[in-house]
């Protein structure tokens, strides 16, 4: 099992101040979090490691967190995230 400081997790969410929250929480756990404020803005960065954990809004804009995990499920779970 990895330790948390090598575990990195995204937070999805529209809500900068939740964004926020739960980075500055996790981080206090020694985990490693980015924050991204819609579900396009995290499919579309390629310059972060591969997450172990995603945390999803599923009232969003857009796209909500359910509907993010069904593309990731449609993509095979290959977007960017580690099995």
């Amino acid at each position: 099992m990895s330790s948390p400081e090598n575990i990195y997790v995204a937070i999805i969410d529209d809500d900068d101040s939740i964004c926020r929250s739960l980075s500055r929480l996790l981080r206090t756990a020694n985990f490693q979090p980015v924050a991204y404020l819609s579900a396009k803005s995290f499919l579309t960065d390629w310059k972060h490691p591969r997450f172990d954990c995603l945390l999803l809004d599923i009232q969003m804009e857009e796209m909500s967190g359910l509907e993010l995990k069904e593309h990731l499920d449609r993509a095979g779970g290959r977007v960017r995230c580690r099995r």
